[in-house]
């Protein structure tokens, strides 16, 4: 069988890509926290959180504790970021907070509401809610909800 100068070409270009990609896998370093959030850091510090496998204790922070939500912070503080990033699950449940810092809530399955003065937010998959520093609410859902929350300042629990 013969190749011709194209083909062979084509096959040099996709090793050498290959290569390339493995050995600047090989830099990345790789991790599971205590939640099983799966973390691959690159030497820029640009990271990849998996957190589908992510275990939600229930929610107790400074003393308060919630039934029906769970949370797992998965970036943040430890990390020395400005943002921190985390997992949260409501389920039938509501949680009064005021927020010292702001947030991005990500829904990814059922239905998240924010309570504020009596207004109700609602997003579901594919939508995300805004919640500006200092907002008194209601994190609640009528059913089960999961969603990502991404805040900023990271150390957000040093204001509360």
């Amino acid at each position: 069988m013969e190749i011709d100068e194209k083909t062979l070409s084509e096959v040099i270009a996709k090793i050498v890509e290959a290569t390339i990609k493995a050995e600047a896998c090989s830099n990345i370093k790789s991790s599971v926290d205590e939640f099983g959030t799966v973390k691959e850091v690159a030497p820029s510090g640009v990271t990849k959180l998996d957190y589908r496998n992510t275990k939600l204790p229930v929610f107790d922070c400074n003393g308060v504790h919630q039934d029906g939500v769970f949370m797992a912070d998965i970036s943040g503080v430890d990390d020395d970021k400005n943002l921190g990033a985390g997992v949260m699950s409501i389920d039938h449940s509501a949680l009064e907070w005021t927020l010292t810092y702001d947030e991005i809530d990500i829904v990814l399955e059922g239905t998240l509401q924010i309570e504020t003065n009596g207004d109700i937010v609602e997003a579901g998959p594919g939508e995300c809610i805004i919640i500006p520093k200092n907002s008194h609410i209601h994190f609640q859902s009528p059913t089960t909800c999961k969603y990502l929350y991404i805040v900023y300042p990271t150390n957000w629990t040093d204001y509360l």
